[in-house]
């Protein structure tokens, strides 16, 4: 081996190494972001180069994080606030959660991909939680079980009790003892996505103790219990992500979501 070559092969040696090194700030800089996302949840991250060098050249082929119990507070990262001299694009972004609460529901499983990632990699490099500068679509899914629909149904309308909800093919059904109207109530009903927020129970029949409930009893019962999922209040769900379907079976229900894409602080060149 000649001295040239020599010195390649320890220059990629060192090169590598320091790619590797760079792949740890960044595992360390996910597990902070994760921990601003569910401060309680179990954290693993994963870090997939784009190429071996990857690192070096502030490029990721996917960053993924994935959260089990607790709860999620922000499903997202921040915006950044200002400038980055230091973009670091990340090719896909996967996120995923199994048994958490959220948007006051326990959710069996929660996955999130967007695509074409840029954040800022100062925070990478200080192990910080980093800040988003811009993202382009993805698409999000979110899994809810019977026991979760009848928690939330005993939340929104504490005049039921011994709740019980059946999901089929189209259809979701609820029987329940009511104190008002008093007596054993059952409801049926399909679901659809309302304004891009919410899912909601349409074409309803609801009957107390054999009797079809009509006009402002069956409004007012059905006004109890919709909406059977919803995005956040604040708005700030609102501007990230839009229900595209709801789809029903097995017992679950699932909740697909586009995610909108971000046009946050452009990196200087």
């Amino acid at each position: 081996m000649t001295a040239t070559e020599r010195d390649l092969v320890v220059g990629l040696l060192i090169a590598g190494l320091l790619s590797a090194g760079l792949s740890e700030r960044a595992r360390t800089s996910l597990r902070a972001t994760a921990r601003r996302m569910a401060p309680a949840s179990a954290i693993g991250t994963t870090v997939a180069q784009s190429g071996w060098l990857g690192g070096i050249g502030g490029r990721a082929a996917v960053a993924g994080i994935r959260l089990s119990g607790g709860q999620i507070v922000s499903p997202y990262v921040e915006d950044r606030r200002g400038k980055t001299r230091l973009p670091v694009h990340v090719r896909r972004s996967v996120l995923r959660a199994s048994d958490v609460e959220f948007l006051g529901m326990r959710v069996r499983r929660l996955r999130a991909v967007q695509s074409n990632i840029v954040v800022d990699g100062d925070d990478i490099l200080r192990g910080r939680a980093v800040e988003l500068v811009s993202a382009g679509t993805g698409e999000a899914e979110i899994v809810v079980d019977t026991a979760a629909v009848e928690r939330a149904a005993v939340s929104k309308a504490p005049q039921l009790r011994n709740v019980r909800v059946a999901i089929g093919s189209g259809q979701l059904s609820l029987n329940a003892d009511s104190a008002f109207p008093v007596g054993r109530l059952t409801a049926v009903a399909k679901l659809a996505v309302r304004d891009g927020s919410e899912v909601v129970m349409t074409d309803p029949q609801v009957w107390i103790d054999g009797n079809a409930l009509a006009g402002p009893l069956l409004q007012g019962m059905v006004g109890a219990l919709n909406p059977v999922f919803s995005l956040d209040e604040s708005g700030h769900l609102r501007e990230r992500y839009a229900i595209r379907e709801v789809r029903m079976g097995e017992g679950v229900l699932r909740v697909v979501l586009d995610i909108h894409p971000r046009n946050g602080r452009k990196a200087i060149p």
